[in-house]
């Protein structure tokens, strides 16, 4: 009889062992699979949330008031619009879009409001995008014309205008070509205008030539999507990059070096929960681990010492140990294999299961194409662990000995 058709039909007579030692393979590997399809199912809902928050980075001219720019207190101070361009095409910072943004405060027909030129430019990592994202907030600053103007919710209603209306600010007349909804910020008292046509305006209202270098007094970055790297989060990564960007450009120029502001306290906090709670999550799938391999070493050293008769008789028949120590190692993996198959199914559907609840977030996608090799190399490796307990003890079988006392 073969040595395959000898383990099948005592793993068939003693099914109990064979049971749990697959159990308790399912269950370890059913731990890892959940836990990894949860936080990197997670991790993607994240990088989404962040375009729909809006911009991550505003850049201001060093010593700008930017605790209140907001506020629409923006200062003197002004940096070259140029950096728009070096920054976009920065291939190592992972912004998805930028504005460049000059500021100043007009009264509109008696109502005092923002005056905001903006021009936005694809950065990098947004062109390198299959599907080009528009993060939330971002149609706001595309300004199609140089005569449109965008409105904010307040400011439209104060002046009691609408689309396809016209304005005059300083002169000059616009188009409204859109009132924004209102956000319930700073934002609904703004008018957005070409960036361009606003840097004529800005220096004919302060009687000043233009300079050489078109100027912007404020910079915001869209979609930074940057993953979780060593002891960085997120956005401290980016800024770090950011600020040693604008070290460089300064230097070129000649400028004092802008001020990089990260808006980072909602994301931080969701992001530092998120890997707690993962590190947690494989902690525990990693004790699990370790307790399936001693619960199949187990197995494996009981099925193995009570067959040390046989073993003993197939020696004495003419086996050579090497077909045996094969066929117990393979018992050992083809039990690991199984029970790391049904972890991976298990633990998926656990995932999609209870993952919403774990990651606070609506929905968890199976990972299948990332993860599946996972649970099958764990499993493979923990069989193969597993089975030397067994080795070690059909190498010091005595076939005489046994035999004798038989």
């Amino acid at each position: 009889m073969k040595l395959t058709g000898i383990a099948i039909r005592e793993m068939v007579r003693r099914p109990k062992g064979l049971i749990l030692a697959t159990l308790a393979t399912v269950v370890a590997t059913a731990a890892v699979v959940a836990n990894e399809t949860t936080f990197i199912s997670a991790g993607d809902t994240m990088r989404k949330l962040m375009l729909q928050l809006g911009h991550n980075f505003l850049i201001v001219p060093k010593d700008s008031p930017y605790d209140r720019f907001w506020a629409a207190d923006f200062g003197d101070q002004t940096m070259p619009e140029a950096y728009l361009d070096s920054l976009a095409a920065h291939p190592e910072i992972e912004a998805l879009r930028y504005v460049a943004m000059l500021n100043r405060r007009v009264e509109v027909d008696g109502v005092r409001t923002v005056l905001t030129g903006v021009r936005f430019k694809l950065g990098a990592f947004g062109l390198a995008a299959k599907k080009k994202p528009t993060p939330g907030g971002f149609a706001d600053f595309v300004i199609k014309r140089p005569d449109h103007a965008y409105l904010g919710a307040d400011v439209a209603r104060a002046l009691r205008k609408d689309t396809s209306d016209t304005i005059t600010i300083d002169g000059e007349t616009f188009q409204v070509a859109r009132v924004l909804k209102p956000e319930g910020t700073n934002d609904d008292l703004r008018i957005y205008i070409d960036l361009g046509r606003a840097q004529q305006m800005y220096h004919k209202a302060r009687g000043s030539a233009p300079p050489p270098e078109p100027q912007i007094n404020g910079l915001v970055a869209f979609g930074c999507v940057c993953p979780v790297r060593g002891q960085f989060t997120p956005l401290s990564y980016i800024q770090n990059r950011l600020e040693e960007f604008f070290e460089a450009e300064a230097k070129k120029s000649g400028q004092p070096t802008p001020d990089v502001i990260a808006f980072r306290s909602m994301f931080e906090a969701r992001a530092e929960s998120r890997l707690m709670t993962q590190s947690v999550g494989r902690a525990v799938a990693g004790a699990l681990l370790v307790l399936c391999g001693l619960a199949l070493a187990l197995y494996m050293y009981r099925s193995v010492s009570e067959r040390r008769y046989e073993i003993a008789l197939l020696t004495a028949l003419g086996y050579r140990p090497a077909p045996i120590l094969v066929s117990v190692i393979a018992k050992a993996l083809l039990i690991a294999l199984v029970g790391g198959a049904g972890g991976l199914l298990v633990g998926t559907w656990v995932a999609v299961a209870a993952g919403p609840h774990i990651a606070t977030v609506k929905a968890i996608a199976p990972q299948w194409q990332r993860l599946w090799p996972v649970p099958l190399v764990l499993a493979a490796g923990i069989g193969v662990a597993a089975s030397l307990v067994a080795v070690l003890v059909v190498v010091r079988v005595d076939p005489a000995d046994q035999l004798r006392n038989r």
